[in-house]
């Protein structure tokens, strides 16, 4: 069995890759060591949340109360009924499908579009992203 870890890092990758934004992957535990003292409620720092039910469920929902508790611009993909995660004052909100390990994945596609999306309305093309090559060439 295959279970995606790290798809909060592959959604900042991208959003660094195409649309130039500076973005930070970090997992529930990691967060509250460091990463949310950057959020500053004036600026309403922008917040990605993925929150899924799955073996960290509880530390992302902790994680996602103390973001929401310190006026930050919350999007939200989750999983989760409003019964078991209060997000009626979210942000931005994308429901994802309640099919166990795989709500992850979607979770990637939509960060892929999220990124997709920033690029556009920055004016970027985010099939060529400069620096990067789409292609491996090896001689």
């Amino acid at each position: 069995m295959f279970y995606l870890t790290n798809f909060y890092r592959e959604i900042s990758l991208k959003i660094k890759e195409v649309s130039y934004i500076h973005a930070e992957g970090y997992n529930a535990g990691t967060f509250k060591h460091g990463p949310i003292a950057m959020i500053d409620s004036a600026l309403r720092t922008p917040v990605i949340m993925i929150v899924v039910k799955d073996n960290f469920y509880d530390d992302m929902v902790s994680s996602y109360n103390q973001i929401k508790s310190r006026n930050a611009t919350v999007v939200l993909l989750t999983n989760a009924s409003e019964k078991e995660l209060d997000y009626e004052d979210v942000d931005f909100l994308i429901k994802l499908p309640n099919e166990e390990m795989l709500s992850s994945f979607y979770a990637v596609f939509i960060g892929q579009l999220i990124a997709y999306y920033l690029a556009v309305s920055k004016g970027y093309n985010p099939d060529k992203p400069r620096q990067l090559s789409k292609e491996l060439t090896t001689k």
